[in-house]
């Protein structure tokens, strides 16, 4: 009320050039792993005995070249995704998150759980899985949280120790009562 107003195309045009500028970097910085990641692969292709444009080609047919290889690619990258996601939401917060792995492991355990032994019709054969999946995670991530809250517990610490037992939960799990009948090896 008492100074000059700002006008509205400037502080627009302003708002617009500094999330230019962000996109610009961040797209800089993925178009540089990308170049720097392609460069270290040239020389294991090379100590393999293949030419570097075949072995280039072939990595991208496999990944692009069908639909069965794009979805290869989607259930690879998906969890490692999410695993990201899990330490750069609390690394934002000053907080870290080593555990991702044994989250997605819990709450993997869970949504093949509720996918297993709950109706599979309808919205709950999508919808309770995933929220099963959320809680088993959350349930994971929130203990070493609620131990740095009350008592002042080293998050990392707590949770590359629960990423472990959960780790170890499983593999009892899949040598014990989940294990196949007809499987010589450790698989549900």
């Amino acid at each position: 009320p008492g100074g000059p107003q700002p006008d509205q195309g400037t502080l627009l045009n302003s708002i617009l050039r500094r999330r230019g500028s962000a996109v610009l970097k961040g797209t800089a910085w993925t178009g540089g792993a990308l170049i720097i990641s392609l460069a270290l692969c040239a020389p294991l292709l090379v100590a393999g005995g293949a030419n570097v444009i075949d072995g280039y080609a072939e990595l991208f047919d496999a990944t692009f070249g069908s639909f069965f290889g794009f979805g290869l690619m989607l259930a690879a990258s998906v969890p490692l995704i999410l695993i990201g996601l899990g330490v750069a939401v609390p690394f934002r917060a000053g907080l870290f998150n080593i555990g991702g792995g044994g989250q997605l492991l819990m709450g993997a355990l869970l949504a093949v759980y509720v996918t297993t032994t709950s109706w599979g019709g309808g919205w709950g054969g999508f919808v309770l899985p995933l929220l099963a999946g959320f809680f088993g995670g959350a349930m994971i991530g929130a203990l070493p949280g609620a131990l740095k809250a009350w008592r002042g517990v080293n998050e990392i610490v707590t949770t590359i120790m629960l990423s472990f037992i959960v780790l170890f939960f499983i593999q009892w799990l899949l040598t014990g009562s989940l294990r196949a009948e007809d499987q010589t090896y450790a698989a549900s």
